[in-house]
């Protein structure tokens, strides 16, 4: 509404006619709403692989209790298994927080 208010109000003042004015609100909007489809197809692929790197600690350790071996005994009573598991959060939460600063930058530059 803003840029129609903004068009009529030029046409008045310039004397533009406010049809030719309208056209350029026209296509800017469907050049905005391209943007947008177009951005949101290129961060897809990011923001699936979070997603899918999310839930790969849980299917390493269904996949380890499924073979037989205690995997969260490992993580939570041996000095070794303790660290790779706090390092292992560190690293996953960096990886989230990474990626979504990077998305949330390009969406920002959009707006």
């Amino acid at each position: 509404m803003a840029r129609l208010e903004a068009a009529h109000r030029v046409s008045e003042a310039l004397g533009t006619p406010l049809a030719d004015l309208l056209d350029q609100v026209d296509a800017d909007l469907r050049a905005g709403q391209t943007l947008r489809l177009n951005l949101a197809a290129q961060t897809s692929g990011a923001q699936t692989t979070t997603t899918l790197l999310v839930g790969l600690p849980v299917a390493g350790l269904w996949l380890g209790a499924s073979i037989g071996v205690d995997p969260v005994g490992q993580l939570l009573h041996t000095p070794l298994g303790a660290a790779c598991a706090i390092v292992a959060v560190a690293l996953q939460c960096a990886g989230m927080l990474w990626t979504g600063r990077m998305v949330g930058s390009v969406i920002a530059e959009v707006r």
